[in-house]
């Protein structure tokens, strides 16, 4: 009964998941409905059974998942980002009356299962599986509408690098387990602390891992995929890519910190992987800033933010003791993500392909509340406080400093002051220039869903602590 308990929220989305597919075969009147309520209930019920999990020690099946506080919170975190992208869907999908919605919401719900898996797994077999069940379901939101190019030709980007980043993971979990013959995090780490010394192959493997999930990350240099999927996919697609799969990338990153950076016995191994870490997070930071700078189309600046995000959340990781900065600065991530794309899906309607700068000019004066909470999503954005993007880089920067790492808190402090001007430039765009935009009332969804994320940047800026107790 306790397995059945434990594995119920997984249970769950996947049963309702096969009964929108099933509802997708009925006559169309009222099937939408009924699919829109199935999907927000089955994200809001595997949302209380995560919530009664919080204060126990949960370990599934020997080893294989594992429920601790800081996975619970980052599932929540998913689940709350996932509830506001799937509210925001029902006018998006009516009047994109290409799309079916029910595999719209049967791809969600799939990818929170790929998502919780990588979450709580114990097991590197787990979090292969895992991670290819989300991809799986990533790529076809990406290619959804049939008839655009652009769409197709992001999502097959996305699937190509996609399979490279599991030969990635893949090798490096052979030769783990070749020096360590486990597949469970906690016997490796067992073994690792256990061994006098490693092989070549060991360090191999274990940049082998990182490489393949930096893929899904888009650090630099392995990012070229982001701004065409981002791009070519629709808006609430878009959304969803920027931030489940950093989610669940970043907390199996998480798991191998705390094996090899916060285990007395084996820190010159993550010495090694420090220093590797520190130059993808200098690159990710940096060369995103620069590519940022240029753009006008909104979703390929907004994937070039995203991996200077990546960078400033890595960067925490070369600190032993920065995993708290990294997971705050992470949920931080994605309430600014969703409330940003909730604004793209506002302004955007079905024009997907041509959202620009341009698209923004006078904004302000057609869409003043729209406008004004975009600003404060931006502010967050661009670490001005009292926005929880500010304290998100602040807390970072110091672990940095304590931890010894001037120089790259130094790296990270001109970045974020680099990135401040592009965010700028959408603000004025907002609100110094005329625009001839038609004038379109928001649905009510779309103005929960935006209002929602800019209390919760500046809640989380306010009172950092509800998060931080919680860790």
């Amino acid at each position: 009964m306790e397995l059945f308990i434990s594995l119920l929220p997984f249970i769950v989305l996947i049963a309702v998941g096969i009964i929108i597919l099933f509802i997708d075969v009925a006559p169309r009147q009222g099937r939408n409905v009924i699919q829109y309520v199935l999907a927000l209930t089955a994200i809001a019920a595997a949302g209380v059974l995560f919530f009664g999990f919080f204060g126990r020690a949960i370990t599934v099946l020997s080893g294989v998942l594992i429920y601790d506080s800081l996975s619970l919170l980052l599932a929540m975190t998913v689940l709350a980002a996932a509830f506001v992208l799937v509210m925001l869907s029902r006018p998006y999908l009516e009047a994109k009356r290409a799309y079916r919605g029910g595999e719209f919401y049967f791809f969600v719900l799939t990818a929170l299962v790929g998502v919780f898996g990588m979450l709580f797994a114990g097991n590197l077999l787990v979090i292969i599986v895992s991670l290819e069940v989300l991809s799986v379901a990533l790529y076809f939101l990406a290619a959804m509408d049939q008839n655009d190019p652009a769409g197709i030709e992001g999502a097959v980007k996305y699937f190509i690098l996609g399979a490279v980043a599991l030969a990635f993971t893949l090798y490096g979990t052979a030769l783990v387990y070749g020096f360590t013959h486990a597949l469970d995090i906690d016997r490796i780490a067992a073994y690792t602390i256990a061994a006098e010394s490693y092989p070549v192959y060991f360090y191999i493997g274990l940049i082998f891992l990182f490489i393949g999930f930096a893929f899904k990350l888009a650090l630099v240099p392995f990012h070229f995929w982001a701004p065409d999927a981002y791009e070519g996919a629709n808006t609430l697609a878009t959304g969803i890519m920027s931030v489940l799969p950093k989610i669940g990338a970043f907390a199996v990153m998480f798991k191998i910190v705390q094996v090899f950076f916060t285990t007395s016995h084996v820190q010159s191994t993550g010495a090694v992987l420090m220093w590797f870490i520190a130059v993808i997070a200098v690159l990710s930071m940096t060369a995103g800033n620069f590519f940022a700078l240029t753009q006008t189309s909104l979703k390929r600046l907004f994937a070039y933010s995203s991996i200077v995000h990546s960078g400033f959340i890595l960067s925490a990781l070369v600190a032993y003791n920065g995993m708290q900065a990294a997971a705050f600065y992470l949920i931080v991530y994605a309430a600014m993500t969703v409330g940003v794309f909730a604004v793209l899906v506002y302004l955007s309607g079905t024009n997907d392909a041509n959202l620009t700068l341009q698209d923004l000019n006078g904004a302000a004066k057609r869409h003043p509340l729209v406008s004004g909470l975009f600003v404060f999503l931006l502010a967050s954005f661009a670490g001005i406080p009292p926005f929880a993007g500010f304290f998100a880089k602040f807390y970072v920067f110091k672990v940095l400093i304590d931890g010894g790492h001037l120089w790259l808190a130094i790296v990270g402090i001109i970045n974020a002051l680099l990135a401040v001007y592009y965010y700028l430039k959408l603000i004025l765009a907002m609100y110094t220039r005329e625009g001839a935009v038609e004038t379109k009332r928001a649905a009510l969804s779309e103005r929960l869903a935006i209002g929602i994320a800019a209390v919760a940047v500046l809640a989380l800026g306010i009172f950092p602590s509800i998060i931080l107790k919680v860790m």
